[in-house]
């Protein structure tokens, strides 16, 4: 004859089938299922109606005395009309542990990975072992002397104080430099007008050489 016993941990999930929550009802007895295994006795779904969604867990307890019977304990898990919504997957897998094995770990589900005891000594010895080398920063890249550019917008400006019509003065900006390409001069930059009216700094030239938009640079 069959044994036909109940098993327990048992998890009821009582749904509402007028609602047509059959589908989550099973989602979460698979869920479940996953995370415990044979952990658990059975999972059960009980049909209802009146929009219910509870979940139920009946643990046995062992009496005082070996000649003593078994109490069997209810939990209610979760209530939908209660918690205002359905249950996340985690936490109803929390709730089950903290009944059936308060020690068990989750991992992800506990927010940590799972790390055997075994391994965690192991790899502390490994972190301490190889600690990690701190990366030198990148050096900014620099200029032979002074950078090209500001002397040659500062040179330019400090001349056209000197012009004749002070009242005339111009601002410059880097938009009234050109820079040929090819290596710079360690001992000093050449600027000469292009077609634009830019300054063209051509790393070559030989001495000041600087020359503003609109004079004489022949």
């Amino acid at each position: 004859m069959a044994d036909l016993s109940v098993r327990y941990p048992r998890v009821v999930i009582e749904f509402c089938t007028a609602c047509k929550w059959n589908l989550r009802a099973a989602y979460f007895a698979q869920e479940l299922l996953q995370t415990f295994g044979t952990d658990l006795g059975e999972i059960s779904l009980q049909p209802a109606t009146g929009g219910i969604f509870k979940v139920h867990l009946y643990d046995e307890e062992p009496g005082p005395t070996e000649v003593d019977e078994a109490t069997v304990e209810e939990h209610l898990l979760w209530d939908r009309k209660a918690e205002g919504g359905f249950p996340e997957t985690k936490e109803l897998k929390r709730r089950v542990r903290d009944i059936i094995d308060p020690s068990r770990n989750l991992g992800h589900v506990d927010g940590k990975k799972s790390i055997s005891s075994e391994q965690e000594p192991q790899q502390q010895q490994q972190a301490s072992q190889n600690p990690k080398r701190s990366s030198s920063p990148t050096k900014p890249q620099t200029y032979m002397g002074n950078p090209p550019i500001p002397r040659a917008i500062n040179r330019l400006q400090h001349l056209s104080v000197q012009e004749s019509h002070p009242s005339a003065e111009r601002k410059f900006t880097p938009m009234d430099v050109d820079i040929e390409s090819g290596p710079m001069s360690s001992k000093g930059e050449g600027e000469v007008l292009n077609s634009r009216g830019k300054i063209v700094i051509t790393g070559d030239g030989d001495g000041d050489g600087y020359c503003m938009p609109g004079g004489d640079c022949g």
